[in-house]
Parts: structure tokens; sequence; C-alpha cells
């Protein structure tokens, strides 16, 4: 799916776009971060940005991690129930919680039955450090460029990072908007999880990053990285 963005007309336009970025985003940090191997990604480009995309029937873990977000992750997208995703890099298979790296997506929507177009938008931002290093703020419809300049940041700091034990695990945690979710509701893939948010297992040494907003007039995504 190549991300072409001229107005952005429609709820379901806003919608595809937000899966595209949130997919996008998962491939980029699962390539950086050498989650899988090479072997896993095609080249996908946006606008002049070269970026590698997670390709299915490579692998049955990347095909499972593309299942958590395709078939969990946009199911609660699409009904309006996603708040904030949690993806977690850790290396104890018995202690999920505690986290070498962590990145958080953000979801908020247009208000329920609101016909003003620019009633809320959508954003994107990583963080790391408590240090706001980019910030989009805007009301105009502008996804492609902020999209472009927030994954080309994204990709930039990423690679800064400390290189990733050779051993890793990944870990998804969903959080909905708690006033319009049914209390029984768990997307495919995914079980109720009692335990509280992560803890960083580098202390002292976490960082955090802010990268920015990628506007439509109907969704707002934001992404900060710990």
């Amino acid at each position: 799916m190549a991300l072409r963005v001229d107005i952005i007309q429609s709820e379901g336009q806003s919608l595809a776009l937000m899966k595209h970025l949130i997919s996008t985003s998962f491939s980029c940090i699962g390539y950086l971060r050498d989650l899988f191997e090479e072997k896993n990604f095609t080249d996908h480009f946006l606008c002049d940005l070269a970026l590698k995309r997670l390709a299915r029937g490579m692998s049955p873990e990347a095909d499972t991690f593309l299942d958590w977000i395709e078939l969990g992750i946009y199911d609660a997208l699409d009904k309006k129930y996603l708040r904030t995703i949690y993806l977690g890099i850790f290396i104890d298979p018995d202690d999920p919680k505690n986290v070498l790296e962590w990145y958080t997506f953000k979801v908020a929507y247009a208000p329920f039955n609101s016909d003003h177009v620019g009633a809320d938008i959508s954003s994107l931002s990583i963080e790391q450090n408590d240090k706001e290093i980019l910030h989009f703020s805007q009301k105009e419809i502008d996804f492609k460029r902020s999209a472009v300049q927030i994954l080309r940041t994204m990709c930039i700091l990423t690679q800064t990072l400390k290189s990733l034990p050779a051993i890793k695990y990944l870990t998804i945690r969903i959080y909905y908007y708690e006033d319009r979710t049914p209390s029984s509701y768990q997307p495919p893939l995914f079980l109720d999880c009692p335990d509280e948010i992560f803890v960083n297992s580098r202390g002292a040494d976490s960082l955090r990053f802010d990268l920015g907003q990628a506007a439509t007039p109907f969704h707002t995504y934001v992404l900060p990285m710990y």
C-alpha cells in the first residue's frame, strides 16, 4: 500500500491512513532494532524516504506480529475503542514487564456525532528521556508531510540507541477508552492483562523522545519511545 494523500475527505480514508502509519511505524522499529531477520522485510518508499516493511510468509514470528497488528489492533481501531498501544522489548521470558525499551502509540478520535471536520486531529509522537525533541501540532490537513518527517526522525533517533541483546522478546499491550469500550471487549489474539504498565529496567539511563504529530481531521495518533 502506497501512502498517497491529497485531501482527506472521509473518516474511512483517515482510518486507512492511520492503519498504514501504525504498521509502517512498527515495521521501522522491527527493522532498526533487529527484531526480525532481514529476509522478513521488503523495500518501501514514502515520498523520498526509503523504509522497510514487514512481509508475510517469510517467518512464523513475523506473521504472528503482523496478526497482532492487523487482526487485533486494527479491530480496536475500527471500533474507536483503541486509546494506547505499548510495544515492549524484554529479555527475560518470565518477566515481560521488565523491558529494555518501549514504544507508546496513542490514538484520539473526533467527537462522536460531530459535524465539525476539524473537531480533532491525528498525531504521532515518540518519546525518550522526558525531553521533547520534535513536536507537531497542527489543525491543517498535512498528514503526508508530517508522517514523512516523523518516520525520518524516528529512524534517525532509533539508530542512535544501543544495540539490543541477540535474544529478545516482544510484547504488545492495548489500552482503551473506558467510556466507550464494553467491559467484556478483547480484540482478536489479545487477552485481559491485570499487570500494571511496563517497568524500565534501564532506570536512570532511560531516554524519551517526542517525534511529533501527523494530522487528519478524524484521528489523533501519538508515538512515544523510552
